[in-house]
């Protein structure tokens, strides 16, 4: 674990365990392993975005978050009686898609699968 917060759990207490992770590894690429709160995808979006190189054109750069940054969330389907009906492995995407997902993401996901 490289950082972490506490308090009543919503956003604000995301993006300070996201800010730390984020200044004590010098914000080198990683890959985020989540649940399916819908939050997180923005919360890293701001943490990681970077001005995109120029290309001939003039005015503001857009931001965008580098392709080695990935975010994977394990969602947990569950019926009305709190049973689990079935967990489903999704990739966020930022604004560009990116395929394949990065190496990190896409061992980390086999793995899981073939150990799991």
């Amino acid at each position: 674990m490289v950082a972490s917060a506490t308090g009543p759990l919503g956003e604000n207490l995301m993006t300070r365990a996201v800010s730390r992770t984020v200044l004590r590894t010098h914000r080198r690429p990683l890959c985020w392993f989540s649940d399916g709160w819908h939050g997180y995808a923005a919360i890293l979006h701001r943490a990681y975005r970077q001005p995109q190189s120029r290309q001939g054109k003039t005015g503001r750069r857009k931001l965008v978050v580098p392709d080695t940054v990935s975010l994977t969330q394990t969602v947990k389907h569950r019926d009305e009686h709190g049973r689990l009906l079935s967990v489903a492995i999704r990739m966020a995407r930022w604004e560009q898609a990116r395929d394949p997902p990065g190496p990190c993401t896409w061992s980390d996901f086999m793995e899981r699968c073939v150990i799991g």
